[in-house]
């Protein structure tokens, strides 16, 4: 009677649960693609959006898809496009010490410094990475397509790499701009324009994968390695100039040597990041969606 009914009514409840599971699985999955396109319409994070709170928070993750893991990697995509919009900031906001007036506030928060906004994104980077990393753990652990599996652990390695960037900026990057303005030297103008210039690429390339993430718009993974290999000579041909500068005994260029050299290092560094995160990407997006597409003239995308 009443024992029976109250043993047989959770595992009722979670036959059920199953049932919900599998059938949306199967009802979505021809449809993947689309629905994706879909999660972005209904669940859009603008850029002002995301900077709104000072504390990190999740956007899209929902425990309930877990078991619906078609739907549950989409919104870890989602939830990835939140973090390259905050290392986008970061990243714009890290050459402001070492090229302007130190007096800037951060660009959404006009109670913090700049410094303290490039604090306050790392750490929402970190928190999502965590937040990310553990709930694809939990998608593991379903029964997945192929296909699903190279997703999953593809993602766990991109924001990984995420955060690798984001601390080459907290750790690296920052220490090294304090140093800069403690020492009271001033790069070189042609040293200037070259850090500028170079910075310039990473930022293009963290674009670039932005659209990707937040647009669907695939062929951008592709432009990114194609686009590392022009960069990486770049940052050749000005780490030359600058020693040539070193060798002429110019003032400038002698006295702040060793922090220019290290900042050329690690904004390479983050693009080495960026194409990593881009040859991982190849990996699991089918090779027809890849096509490099033609250069139209844009300059955002030059």
């Amino acid at each position: 009677g009443v024992g029976k009914l109250a043993a047989e009514t959770p595992r009722q409840i979670a036959n059920a649960h199953t049932i919900f599971n599998v059938s949306l699985a199967i009802i979505f999955l021809p449809f993947t693609n689309q629905f994706s396109k879909l999660i972005y319409k209904i669940l859009p994070v603008r850029e002002e959006i995301v900077d709104k709170g000072l504390e990190p928070r999740v956007f899209h993750l929902d425990e309930g898809m877990i078991e619906t893991p078609a739907i549950a990697i989409e919104l870890v995509m989602a939830e990835i496009s939140t973090i390259t919009r905050l290392l986008r900031r970061m990243l714009s906001a890290i050459i402001v010490p070492f090229t302007e007036d130190m007096d800037k506030k951060d660009i959404s928060h006009n109670n913090l410094s700049l410094i303290e906004g490039i604090h306050m994104r790392e750490e929402k980077i970190d928190f999502l990475e965590e937040k990310v990393s553990d709930y694809l753990v939990l998608v593991s652990r379903q029964t997945l397509t192929h296909e699903q599996a190279k997703e999953v652990f593809g993602f766990m390695s991109v924001v990984n790499d995420m955060e690798s960037i984001g601390d080459i900026v907290e750790d690296r990057l920052l220490p090294l701009a304090q140093s800069y303005l403690s020492s009271k030297n001033e790069f070189s103008e042609e040293g200037k324009n070259e850090l500028v210039d170079y910075h310039l690429m990473v930022i293009k390339q963290v674009s670039r994968l932005g659209v990707f993430f937040s647009k669907f718009k695939r062929k951008r993974i592709a432009k990114i390695i194609k686009k590392d290999l022009k960069y990486a000579e770049m940052e050749r041909q000005f780490r030359k100039m600058h020693m040539k500068r070193v060798q002429k005994a110019k003032e400038e260029s002698v006295a702040t040597h060793d922090i220019h050299m290290e900042v050329m290092d690690m904004l390479r560094q983050i693009n080495g990041y960026i194409s990593s995160i881009a040859r991982t990407l190849m990996t699991i997006i089918p090779e027809e969606e890849v096509e490099i597409e033609p250069t139209n003239g844009n300059t955002e995308e030059s």
